[in-house]
């Protein structure tokens, strides 16, 4: 019974690390905010978008540039768009910006974390003793 215990909790312990989280970009005014996003896979970005603050994906000599160039295979919305950052993403920044008035700077990054590789996590042994063994 106490190696049932000693493992249920040791599980609900690792499900506990690593919880996507969801993270806001709100307009105000002119611009983003945050206008620079951190995040890891797993997480859901929401950007805010309206046909006055359409949203296009931009490269990063766009962003650069501060052109609004839709990325070729970019996303685009005219309303808010939810975005869920996958493990293909991992190591990348995606750029986007206003289709209106992303020119004048209206635009933002979110920078996508690595992730450790899952077989390396694997490869550890987790050696353990339940004392008294019953």
């Amino acid at each position: 019974m106490k190696q049932f215990i000693l493992l249920f909790s040791f599980f609900v312990l690792m499900g506990t690390q690593g919880k996507a989280e969801n993270f806001n970009i709100t307009i105000s005014g002119f611009s983003y905010s945050p206008a620079t996003l951190t995040v890891n896979v797993g997480d859901v970005v929401n950007i805010e978008a309206s046909g006055f603050h359409s949203l296009v994906q931009i490269s990063q000599a766009s962003y650069d540039a501060n052109d609004n160039t839709l990325l070729s295979g970019g996303f685009s919305s005219t309303s808010n768009f939810n975005l869920t950052i996958t493990a293909a993403m991992a190591g990348t920044s995606i750029y986007y910006a206003c289709s209106n008035h992303g020119t004048g700077g209206m635009k933002g990054r979110i920078n996508v974390n690595v992730v450790a590789n899952i077989t390396e996590n694997r490869a550890r042994e987790f050696n353990f003793t339940a004392y008294p063994n019953p």
